[in-house]
């Protein structure tokens, strides 16, 4: 058996007699990835290690053509994964509506569709949810990245409920 550096292979024996072999924590540096994964609020991943994660969502009225950064999250050096989703309720709309992930906020424009926007139509009276899979960031310097949200409408009051997530992947 290989075992993770750092680590023990010990033997717990529980009161009905069965015995589970078992590796320990890893008491050298930063503790055992595995158990990080496993159980992130015992064994957090620090800042600055692969699997650290930001996240950050938020909610806010949309006011007709007009692009509005919902959320944001700052990235310092690396490369992460960078997704986001967001849905809208509460409006006739008639144009889709429109997300994207950008380091400007407030805008819909210079996008690629697919890339780092997505739209999709909306009925009226209807909720719509819009994802942006993970995409590939690399950042040389500490940056913001929005979420920026974008409808039209002829009636109502839309709101966009958004949410902003990215994984460090080296």
């Amino acid at each position: 058996m290989s075992m993770i550096p750092g680590n023990t292979l010990e033997k717990s024996i529980f009161t009905d007699g069965l015995q589970v072999d078992h590796l320990s924590e890893n008491t050298v540096g930063h503790g055992n990835r595995l158990q990080g994964i496993s159980n992130p609020t015992a064994y957090p991943v620090l800042a600055g290690d692969v699997g650290e994660v930001q996240e950050n969502n938020g909610s806010a009225t949309l006011t007709t053509a007009t692009a509005l950064a919902i959320t944001s999250i700052t990235l310092t050096p690396g490369v992460w994964d960078i997704s986001g989703m967001a849905s809208f309720s509460g409006a006739t709309m008639t144009d889709y509506p429109r997300i994207n992930i950008l380091s400007t906020p407030n805008t819909i424009s210079g996008v690629t569709l697919g890339v780092n926007s997505v739209y999709a139509p909306m009925l009226t009276g209807q909720y719509v949810c819009l994802a942006l899979t993970p995409r590939k960031v690399a950042v040389t310097t500490t940056t913001t990245y929005y979420l920026n949200a974008w409808a039209t409408f002829s009636a109502g009051s839309p709101i966009a409920y958004c949410g902003i997530h990215a994984v460090r992947i080296a």
